[in-house]
Formats: structure tokens, sequence, C-alpha cells
């Protein structure tokens, strides 16, 4: 079981540790999210569909290394996008009040949470967008139509 391990260690790429890095990233901040929702009440559907299918491609590109597995990699940062951008736009009266000193539109006790996963949910955006641009070597003749 060691060597099995450490074998695959070895065999682990740049672009296969940032995917695995954002996919962590991102399960911590879906259980913060959902934690989040519970107190305060507004759950964001968006978030709660687009980033758990976020992590089922982070997790399938990362077990599968198909010729389909480099286009799935790119549809990766446009799930985070769109789970950073419903984030924010659901935790925006929090933020507003916290940066105003005010309590008319959230409750600015609970902007640090839509600080610690806007940046979560950013470097998961970060990492997926690099893993993109960095060469699979075990992915051959990706878009040759002779395949």
């Amino acid at each position: 079981m060691r060597n099995r391990l450490i074998a695959f260690m070895k065999s682990l790429t740049i672009s296969a540790v940032l995917v695995f890095l954002s996919l962590l990233l991102g399960l911590i901040t879906l259980i913060i999210f959902i934690w989040y929702s519970t107190i305060n009440a507004i759950i964001s559907i968006p978030v709660l569909v687009f980033l758990p299918i976020a992590l089922i491609a982070s997790l399938t590109v990362l077990i599968f290394n198909k010729k389909w597995t480099p286009y799935l990699s790119i549809l990766i940062p446009v799930f985070f996008t769109v789970s950073l951008c419903e984030e924010l736009h659901s935790g925006i009266g929090n933020i507003v009040d916290a940066l105003q000193g005010i309590a008319m539109f959230g409750n600015s006790a609970l902007a640090p949470i839509n600080y610690l996963m806007t940046i979560l949910l950013f470097l998961c955006l970060v990492l997926s967008l690099v893993s993109c641009f960095i060469r699979k070597p075990n992915v051959t003749n990706v878009t040759s139509l002779e395949n």
C-alpha cells in the first residue's frame, strides 16, 4: 500500500496538484457556505448548485485521464466564477453594513465570513485557471480528429 501511495505521489503533475488544491479549498468553502446559510437564513441556490458541480468536475479531472478532461477543466473556472459572484451577491448587504458601520441591509457581524468565502472562492478560481494553462503530459493528441 505504501509503495502504491509513493508511486501515485511521484506521478502527480503540477496541474493535478493545483486542481486538488482548488478541490480542497472549494470543499472547505462549501462547508462554510452551508453553515453560513443556516446562520444568515439566506440560501443562494446558484452557489449550492454550481459549487458542487465545480467540485465534482475537479474530482473527475483528477480521476480520469481522457480526451474530454481538458475541456471539462476549462469549465471548472466558469463554475467557480458563478459561485463567487453569487456568494458576493448574497452577502453584499453584510459587507456594505460592515464597511458603512451601520445596520441597514444585513448583518455586519457576518461580513468576515463573507470575506473568507470570497477569498477562498477567488483562490479556487485562480488555481483552476492556472491548471487549465499548464500542459498535461499524460493527455496526448487532444485536438486530433483521427482519434
